[in-house]
């Protein structure tokens, strides 16, 4: 997994978990990626790593503040995609 973005989180309605295993991120990551293709056919992993980064969350530990990573944002990653087709 590159380094920027959370690949293993898990968001509740209250709280932000992170976890060590990439059992479940991979795919979605992949998943992610997928759904980037059908919006942007022509776009490259590069591409799509540039843009899931520019519209990820950032994400901070709710009890301390301590930053903990960035976390990909369905929704405005495909929203930024469709706007440049």
């Amino acid at each position: 997994m590159k380094k920027g973005v959370i690949g293993q989180a898990v968001l509740s309605a209250s709280s932000f978990v992170k976890s060590r295993y990439l059992s479940w991120s991979t795919p979605w990551l992949a998943g992610m990626y997928v759904l980037a293709k059908q919006v942007s056919p022509d776009i490259t992993p590069e591409e799509f790593w540039d843009t899931a980064l520019k519209t990820s969350d950032e994400c901070t530990n709710n009890d301390t503040g301590t930053y903990i990573g960035r976390l990909i944002n369905p929704k405005r990653l495909i929203a930024e995609l469709q706007a440049k087709e």
